[in-house]
This record gives structure tokens, C-alpha cells and sequence, in this order.
């Protein structure tokens, strides 16, 4: 038998597809029109030195985001569609181990991500002709990008290998990611984070401290090594799932059937059936009621002990901290756009809506009702909460009689980041609705929402004299592609299989999907007279 024969035969598939080579030479495109872009602002002002070193730090920091993300978009949901769709269990038939399975999946799903890797490194070894970065600041940070891919990758696998639902894998695979990164920092551990040799990389910190970095690049590795081999032991006892399912825990029952908020949550869909039967629909088990008491609890917590806290120089971290509890809440809202459309698709329960009176428009705008009646009050009540924060903030930092006129005029910057927010969250709300139709699966779709939405403004902020006009027109142009999209292709996406739809290729959302559909026969074709037909082939008679 062939030692790894899933691997084998997986990477010899990859190797033949056309998109595995797409998205190489795409990945490659993007990050060399930064560095080009980059090149053409920093001569003017710099010297080549100084651009050299900037342009490696900026590429090796939008690498690196590259190499974490991969995990949750590439891993996170390959083993567990596999038990979703009950095909896991039938590999074990055969004489395959769970390392078979674990690796091989590992193998066919990671090529693209590796052959990416591998194509922005010749671009990131170019600022060694500018100067300001040495040769073996490159090696070790190559050596720290590749090792923290391994480690996202394996992160995604273990995630899948434990889930079986894909949202909860996908948000399951960042959680571990992020705790990973930032959890050893903060106790003292700061070696075992994977983040840690890439920031040890450069000469002044490695060659202080050599052990850190070898340190931080072998505790990464065998906590890769062992997530794949945990993951392997647990796909190997799938028995046990039949168990798992059939006897939940009383915590997991209370949980996952919403007993926390089934009350509040049967009110809701009570009204939205007068209101929008696809609303109703939409609205069902959406389970976004403790979540957003979450994000109201901690922005109470912060905004209480900011302003209890004697003095002002906790006002950054405060701002910080609102920020990211913003983004969070616009990553849940990316999240649930998604699910509706993404799930009512993959169980056909768009082509039988379509058999109802309800039209198109009502469809689309059921999903718009649920989000909003889903997010309306966690959305205001962030939005008070933070506005009083900065208030108090103003009114801390300020004396005299004119500081309440001062306070008012520093809500103006506060009002305008928060209209940006509204229109960020109403681009995730339309774009969430077209990559939920449009994509082969839900984490796809939810990856695509967070990254062209959102994450992608935020990388494109390092050109900061466009920062603001970026951020304003970036979901004003997404509200508008994505509304056009989702109006003009609705039924034509319902109406085709994902096997009969080519998905747009590649990390690039605007390309044109093709819809297959069989030939119209020709009438002129068909035969008219009986002698038009051929003749059946009689045997010779002797």
C-alpha cells in the first residue's frame, strides 16, 4: 500500500487544476501593485534604504495577515462538511488511518495557500536590492510567515475535526488562532506565541536574544504537530457521534435549543410573519440575543470603569478598546448575512419559496428585515453607550466653565465614525446577501464578506492620504455592486447547482459568474418525415 495514498492522490489533483496556478499568479499581482505603489510614493521622500526597510516591514506585516487567515478560510471546514454530509465514516471502511485522512486533507487544501506563500517571497526578497533589511532578516522571517501558515492551517484542521457546523468551525478556528497569538504575551509566555519569531526576526532583537526566536519557532511547530495529531485520534472514533448527538449534555441542550431565549425570540417571529414570511424564515434560529447583551455588557463595563478611573490617560486605550468591540459586532452582522441565504440554498428552500406568491423583492428584503430586527437594539445601545464615554471622556480631560461646549464639539468626530459605521454594516448586510447566494458554501461566503468588506479598507489604509476618502466610499460602492448583483441574478443562482455554476476565481469578488444551461435545440434539427430517421442496422440473413 502507498505510504499517505490520500495525499498522493490529492496533490496530484491539485497540481492539474487551473485555479491552483490562478491563484498563485493572483496573489502574487496584489502584493506586488502594493510594493510597486509603495515604490513610486517612497522615492520621492525617502531614501532607498528607508523604502527597502519600510516596504519589507509593510509586505511581511500583510503576509502575515495572509497566513493567519488561511486557516480560518481554507481548513476550518473540511472535515467537518465531511461529517456533515456523513462520507467521513465510509473512508474507515478501507485500511485508512485518521492520520491518512487528517494529512491528506491537510495536503489538498493547503497547495494554494503554500504556492501563494511561496510566490510573495521572491517580492519580499527585492527589498534586499534597496537595502535597509539583511539576508538573514528575510531568511528568519520567511522561516516565521511559513511556520505560523503551518500553524493556522493545523489550527483549522483540529477546529473541523471537532465541529460540524460551519459557521461555529470558522469562528472556532479565529478564536484559537487569537488565543494563541495574544494569550502567551500577556502571561509571561511570550515564546510560545507564534507571533513571537516573527517580531524576534530582525537583527537588533536576534541577535540579543537568538534562543527566543529557535524557541518560538519549535514551540510553534510542536503545537502544530500535535493539533494534527489530536485531530487524527478524533476522527478515528466516530462511533462515538451517534452518542454525542442522540444523548446531549443538559449545558449543550440548554445552549444550542435556545432556552435562553426562546421566549423573546418566538415574539419575534410572531410579528415578522405579518410582517414578511421570508423575514420569518430568516429569523429562525438565529440565536443573536446573548450575543448582543454580550457586546452591550462589555461596552457598559469599559465605558463605567474608563469614566470611574481617576485621570485620563486610559482615554486611547478606552478608544481602542470601543473600536474593537465595534469591528467584532460588525464581523457578527458579516456572519449571520450570510447564513440565511447560504443555508436556504444548500436545502432548497429558495426554489420552493419561488413556487409561493412571494416575489423577489419580498425574498430580499426578509433577509434585510430579520438583520435589522435581529441587531437593531445591541447596534443602538453601542452606539449610546459609546457617545456617553466620549462625553465623559471630553468632560474629564477638560476644566473651566467652557468644557460642556468643548464636549459637544468632540461628539461631531464620534458622529462621523459612527455614520461610517452604519454604512459598513449596511454593506456587510448586502454583500452577505450576494456572497451567501453566490458562494459554494457558507464559510466561503462569510470569509468573502469579512475580508472585501471589511478587512480589505483596513489594508488599504497604509496609503493614509486616503484613509478617509477609502473608509467613506469603500461601503457606499459595495451597498450599490452588491444590491445590483442580488436583484439582477436571485433566480438565475437559484435555478442552477453549484456543479453547473462557475464561481468567481481567485480572492477577486467582481468577477462575472458563468451560468451553464443545456443548449436550446435547434427546431430546423428535428426530423420532419419518417425517412429523416436513421435506419436500424438489420443483421445480414443468410
Amino acid at each position: 500500500m502507498t505510504f499517505l495514498p490520500i495525499v498522493d492522490r490529492e496533490l496530484r489533483i491539485a497540481a492539474r487544476l487551473t485555479s491552483t496556478y490562478k491563484k498563485r499568479a493572483l496573489t502574487a499581482a496584489i502584493v506586488s501593485a502594493v510594493a510597486i505603489v509603495m515604490l513610486i510614493f517612497g522615492a520621492t521622500v525617502s531614501t532607498p534604504s528607508q523604502v527597502g526597510a519600510a516596504m519589507f516591514g509593510t509586505l511581511s506585516y500583510l503576509t502575515l495577515i495572509f497566513c493567519l487567515l488561511e486557516g480560518a478560510r481554507i481548513t476550518a471546514d473540511c472535515l467537518s462538511e465531511e461529517r456533515r454530509e456523513g462520507t467521513l465514516g465510509l473512508l474507515f471502511l478501507t485500511d485508512l488511518k485518521g492520520y491518512d485522512i487528517v494529512l491528506g486533507k491537510l495536503a489538498a487544501t493547503s497547495l494554494t495557500s503554500i504556492y501563494g506563500l511561496l510566490a510573495i517571497l521572491p517580492i519580499l526578497a527585492l527589498c534586499l536590492l534597496l537595502g535597509g533589511v539583511t539576508q538573514g532578516e528575510f531568511w528568519r522571517r520567511a522561516l516565521a510567515l511559513t511556520n505560523i501558515l503551518f500553524f493556522s492551517l493545523s489550527a483549522g484542521i483540529w477546529v473541523s475535526a471537532r465541529s460540524r457546523v460551519e459557521r461555529r468551525a470558522m469562528v472556532g478556528t479565529v478564536l484559537l488562532i487569537l488565543t494563541c497569538l495574544l494569550v502567551p504575551p500577556l502571561v509571561g509566555l511570550g515564546f510560545l506565541s507564534p507571533f513571537h519569531a516573527f517580531q524576534a526576526a530582525p537583527d537588533v532583537l536576534y541577535h540579543g536574544g537568538t534562543a527566543n526566536f529557535w524557541g518560538s519557532v519549535l514551540c510553534t511547530q510542536l503545537l502544530s504537530w500535535l493539533l494534527l495529531a489530536w485531530a487524527s485520534f478524533a476522527i478515528s472514533h466516530l462511533q462515538q457521534d451517534a452518542v454525542v448527538h442522540t444523548n446531549p449534555s443538559p449545558l449543550s441542550v440548554r445552549w444550542n435549543g435556545g432556552q435562553f431565549e426562546k421566549e423573546r425570540s418566538d415574539a419575534l417571529r410572531a410579528n415578522l410573519l405579518d410582517l414578511n414570511p421570508a423575514a420569518w424564515l430568516a429569523a429562525r434560529g438565529t440565536g443573536q440575543q446573548i450575543f448582543g447583551c454580550l457586546f452591550i455588557a462589555l461596552a457598559t463595563v469599559a465605558t463605567l470603569t474608563f469614566l470611574l478611573l481617576p485621570g485620563v490617560e486610559f482615554f486611547p486605550a478606552y478608544i481602542g478598546s470601543m473600536l474593537l468591540l465595534n469591528f467584532m459586532l460588525k464581523i457578527r452582522v458579516a456572519s449571520q448575512a450570510c447564513h440565511y441565504l447560504a443555508e436556504a440554498r444548500s436545502n432548497n428552500a429558495l426554489e420552493m419559496l419561488l413556487c409561493t406568491p412571494l416575489t423577489i423583492e419580498k425574498m430580499i428584503d426578509g433577509q434585510l428585515i430579520a438583520l435589522k430586527e435581529t441587531f437593531r437594539r445591541p447596534i443602538i445601545s453601542l452606539i449610546l453607550i459609546e457617545l456617553l464615554g466620549i462625553f465623559g471622556g471630553v468632560l474629564k480631560s477638560s476644566t473651566g466653565f467652557d468644557r460642556i461646549p468643548y464636549a459637544f464639539l468632540a461628539l461631531i468626530p464620534g458622529i462621523l465614525y459612527f455614520l461610517i459605521f452604519i454604512l459598513d454594516l449596511l454593506a456587510v448586510s448586502w454583500a452577505g446577501a450576494w456572497f451567501g447566494l453566490s458562494s459554494k458554501n457558507e464559510s466561503q461566503a462569510i470569509f468573502k464578506n469579512i475580508f472585501y468588506v471589511l478587512v480589505l479598507p483596513l489594508l488599504l489604509s497604509i496609503f493614509y492620504c486616503l484613509a478617509i476618502p477609502i473608509f467613506i466610499a469603500w461601503p457606499i460602492i459595495y451597498i450599490a455592486w452588491a444590491k445590483q448583483k442580488v436583484r439582477s441574478n436571485f433566480r438565475a443562482l437559484i435555478g442552477q447547482r453549484f456543479d453547473s455554476v462557475s464561481e468567481p476565481s481567485g480572492w477577486w469578488p467582481f468577477t462575472k459568474a458563468n451560468y451553464t444551461r443545456p443548449p436550446t435545440p435547434n427546431p430546423e434539427s428535428f426530423p420532419t418525415q419518417p425517412t429523416d430517421l436513421p435506419h436500424p442496422i438489420v443483421p445480414e440473413q443468410k
